[in-house]
């Protein structure tokens, strides 16, 4: 699988994907520049790599759980309304989730409690929990398991 390297975030024009607001790699994805995208969600479908931070508006998601970075900051959640609404956690919000009409940010409200436990639930990989933790305000950045 080809690996990009990007070197200046100039070079993410060719990946945006303007209508969903996602910069999208077929394959593996190496920043060596600070991975700073805004008002973007990056996405790969292999790994994602950055030697610094990866701070993303949107959200971070490698079709093979592969991420490394120091720092992982992101503001939303990958994935569809129905997968969120499936995991156990958030049975309880399953009809909130799935109304079209509600954003995201009507989830944030659920308080403090209800976040930590729906964070806390042993299923999650340590991606989709950190960016939970970011979406409820429980933290602003996570950080990769050490290996």
């Amino acid at each position: 699988m080809e690996t990009i390297i990007i070197t200046s975030l100039d070079q993410l024009e060719a990946y945006k994907d303007q209508e969903t607001r996602v910069i999208r790699f077929e394959g593996n994805v190496e920043f060596r520049c600070a991975a700073n995208v805004q008002d973007w969600s990056i996405e790969a479908g292999g790994s994602i790599k950055a030697g610094k931070s990866i701070k993303a508006g949107g959200y971070v998601f490698s079709f093979r759980f592969s991420v490394s970075a120091k720092v992982i900051s992101t503001k939303r959640l990958p994935f569809w309304r129905e997968f969120w609404a499936e995991m156990p956690p958030l049975a309880k919000y399953r009809d909130v989730i799935l109304n079209e009409s509600n954003c995201w940010a009507d989830l944030k409200r659920i308080g403090q409690e209800d976040a930590d436990e729906i964070c806390a639930w042993e299923g999650w990989h340590w991606l989709l929990r950190g960016q939970l933790e970011c979406l409820f305000g429980l933290r602003e950045s996570f950080e990769p398991p050490k290996k």
